[in-house]
Order: structure tokens, then sequence, then C-alpha cells
């Protein structure tokens, strides 16, 4: 028999459409995955051109596409199998690297045409002892095939011979685990659960179970640092100061939970009376000063008739332990952020606080499109993040802009092509300050909405566009 004649055979058997099909016999031989994973290597060999040699490739992104549960993992045992089998053998070429395949379609045809397998049913094996089924399947025989071998030279593939393979690795009929236990129940055999075998260790594993023990050992040998206590016999004119802190709402440190931040601020206190915490700052403070200083900064961090109209400063303000109070290093560094330093002494030379002037309420008259706006600014220029409470100031600027967009529709309604109310009008004015401000537009604030600038630039766009009329424009 021909090979090209082995190789129809084995591809009428084995094919695939659209729904994977998976052949019976090879299942019970190779397991369904690894029969599913053949299945498509066929039907792209049938559909595709190979080399002379009758190699070719098949991605394996596009084998899991064809069939979702065929994984990379599930593949990758596949192909062991079908190696081990002498089914399949697998090389990779070019850069990046792609799996060339080649299969041996001898071996296929030889568990096709074992056709005692096709008789080895559930029914049968309940009817028949374990010991007659295995005796009555016989592995093939040399004198039932007729292969030309000059076709389809094996030693030449990589394959071992046909006599080797048949020696080494003989045919033997597979029985499903779960018909096994049913003959065992029936003749009341008692099922051997299965030994684990002990393997020895590597050398690598010996290495590096040594390096960790002696890794373990070092740092079981280094000396362990004393915990922290909370300082004993601190001055009451200190604790007073702290108890002021706490009281007016600011976060105090727990002496028994964070001791190292409770002795800090004692230290703190302690320095700044002699003069030597802040550098650069000589003078020499009292902890009467300090606690004027606590005052004067609960009103600017907690009250809102005092200090910044920003919620968001304020907020971080409160949350102040009294150690950046009285210095805070880190914020220098930065200077765009903040150029405090010490908060204390900015309250001791400022003068006395004055009552931030009452905002006037600018009448909404467009809602919808305020809320429009303020989606807008949380989406683009707080990137993402939602405020739930905007400044008086903050929310007076969003309504001059939403009534200057109302204004504006008003005034160009009759000009207007294509634009059907305010919320459009809105939407384009957005659309016209992300295309200015391109990557810059975090830096804007809720007043540059209703900017002047912000409005020439929404008739440009709408001039751009084409949806205004060109001699009304100016």
């Amino acid at each position: 028999m021909e090979y090209q004649h082995i190789k129809n055979i084995c591809y009428s058997e084995i094919k695939s459409t659209s729904n994977t099909s998976i052949n019976n016999i090879l299942a019970l031989h190779l397991g369904a995955n690894a029969t599913a994973f053949l299945s498509q290597l066929v039907n792209k060999e049938y559909n595709h051109q190979t080399d002379n040699e009758g190699w070719f490739y098949y991605q394996q992104h596009k084998i899991e596409e064809n069939c979702c549960f065929l994984t990379k993992y599930i593949q990758t045992k596949s192909i062991k199998i079908l190696i081990e089998k002498n089914i399949l053998k697998v090389k990779k070429i070019g850069v990046p690297s792609k799996n060339y395949y080649f299969i041996n379609y001898v071996y296929i045809y030889k568990l096709l045409q074992n056709q005692q397998l096709k008789k080895l049913t559930p029914s049968g094996l309940e009817s028949k002892p374990l010991n007659n089924i295995n005796n009555n399947i016989k592995p093939f025989s040399s004198k039932e095939e007729n292969i030309d071998k000059s076709i389809f030279p094996l030693k030449e593939k990589g394959f071992s011979s046909e006599t080797s393979f048949r020696d080494n690795h003989p045919i033997l009929p597979v029985v499903p685990s779960g018909e096994v236990r049913k003959l065992n129940r029936k003749n009341n055999l008692p099922i051997k659960p299965s030994i684990p075998v002990k393997q020895k260790p590597s050398i690598k594993d010996e290495i590096n179970a040594g390096i960790r023990q002696t890794t373990k050992a070092r740092i079981n040998a280094l000396p362990t640092k004393p915990k922290k206590t909370p300082y004993q016999n601190v001055p009451e004119k200190i604790l007073a100061t702290m108890a002021l802190w706490g009281e007016l709402g600011f976060k105090l440190p727990d002496p028994a939970k964070a001791p190292k931040g409770y002795n800090k601020t004692i230290d703190y206190l302690k320095k700044i009376q002699t003069g030597k915490l802040i550098p650069g700052e000589e003078r020499k403070f009292t902890l009467d000063d300090v606690q004027e200083a606590i005052i004067k900064f609960s009103l600017i961090a907690l009250d809102p008739e005092y200090g910044p109209a920003n919620l968001e400063i304020k907020k971080a303000l409160a949350n102040k332990s009294l150690v950046g109070f009285l210095y805070c290093p880190d914020w220098s560094k930065n200077q765009s952020r903040n150029k405090v330093i010490s908060w204390m002494v900015k309250c001791q030379d400022d003068p006395p606080l004055e009552k931030n002037k009452s905002v006037g309420v600018v009448e909404d008259k467009n809602p919808e499109v305020t809320k429009k706006l303020k989606a807008f600014y949380c989406r683009h220029v707080m990137c993402g993040f939602k405020r739930k409470e905007w400044s008086p100031s903050e929310e007076n600027k969003f309504r001059e802009a939403s009534n200057k967009i109302g204004e504006a529709y008003s005034g160009l309604s009759n000009r207007l092509l294509g634009v059907s109310g305010k919320m459009e009008l809105a939407e384009i004015l957005c659309k016209s300050i992300v295309k200015c401000y391109g990557e810059n537009i975090t830096r804007i604030f809720p007043g540059s909405l209703g900017s002047s600038f912000a409005m020439s630039r929404m008739l440009a766009y709408l001039k751009e566009l084409g949806m205004i009329e060109e001699n009304n424009y100016e």
C-alpha cells in the first residue's frame, strides 16, 4: 500500500470541519486533547501546502482560535504525547521561532486498523472479565501491512525503524479507569491505592536547600533591635501642648501603638525651644508660642471662614501631624507643591487672620449644562477623579460658564447649523478645549471654561466644522 493512500485514509478518519471531531480509537490511545490537537494538524496539512519533505508550521494562537479548549499548555502536553508515540516530530525554525510539524501517518494507520478496539464498549466490558479482554486484543503483526518504505524513509525523517518501535513500544489496549473500577466492584476486588514514589533530590535542590539554611541561620544570628518604648517623665508643659493639638481635632500619635512617632513629637517640641530644629532659624520659641500657633493653624485648616477656599488644600492641612506642623523638610524639596517648611513659624510671623470675604452665589440658569461641565472637568482635568463638594468660588465659575453658553446659544441660534440645543453647544465647547490644550489640559481651572478665550475657541471650532455661517461669524 502506498504512503499517499495511507495518508488519505487517515485524513478521512481524522479530518475536522468547523466542529472539532475526535476519533474514538485514537482517543483511547492518545487521549481526547492530543487527538483533537492531531486533528487540527492533519486538517492544516491537508488544506495547505507543505515543503518537499512534508514539514509545515501552524501557529499556536491560530490553533486556539480554531479550537478554544486547546490552550498553549494543553498543546504542549499533546505535542509531548504525540512525540512519545512516534506520531509527530517538531522542530523550531526562524526568528522568532515557529513550530514546524511532520506527521507520521504509518503509525496513525496502525491504530486505525485495530478493529478489536471498536468492540471495546462499556457493555462488553461488563459481560467479560478483564483478563479475557486483554487476551482477545492482539498487537499488529508485520504480515498484515504492505508499505512501500522507499516512499516513506523513516530513519531519514528522524523516526526509529518500524521493527524497533514495535519491539520497544508494543501497542496495548487502553481500558478506561471507570470500567476497571466497575469490574473490581463486581468481583469484590480491593482497589489498591497508588503509592507515591519518592524522588531523590537533585544536586540543584540540595544546593538551594543548603543556601536557604545558611541564609536563615545568618538572619537568626543578627542582633535584634530593641523595641521602641514611649518616653517616661515627660514635662507637663509638653504634654499639655500635645493634648491641645488633639483637642482641636488633629491626629495625635498613640504612645502604645506608635511609640516612635510619640517620641519624635516630644523631641521636636524640645528642640524648637533651643532653636536647633529648623535649619537657618535661630530663634527660640517657647511652648506658649507653639500653642498660640496651633490655635491659629486650627482656624486655617478646619474653619471654612478662614484660610484657603480650596477644599482639597484644607483637607491636606487637616491631616497634618504635630511633627509636620513644627518642621516638614520633605515639603521644601518640591517647591511647586508648598514652600512652607514650618507652619508654626509661618503662623507666628503672619499677621492676625481675617475672615474670608463672602462670595455671592451666581444664579444657575442651566443646571444640566453646569452638571455636564463639572463631569468634563473631573474626567479630563482631574484624570477621572470625582469630587463630591466644590468650593463656593468654583461653583460660581461653573455656573458662569454655563450661563455664557446659554447666552451664546440664544444669540447664535439662527446662525448655527446642526446644533439643536445648549447641551450640544456645551459638548462643542468641551471638544474645542481638549483640542486647544491637548496634554496641558490638566493645568486649567474651572474659570477657564467660561473665559473669553474659551468662547473664541468654541466659535473657531464651529467654523472649522462648518456648523456656523461664515458671513455672520465675525
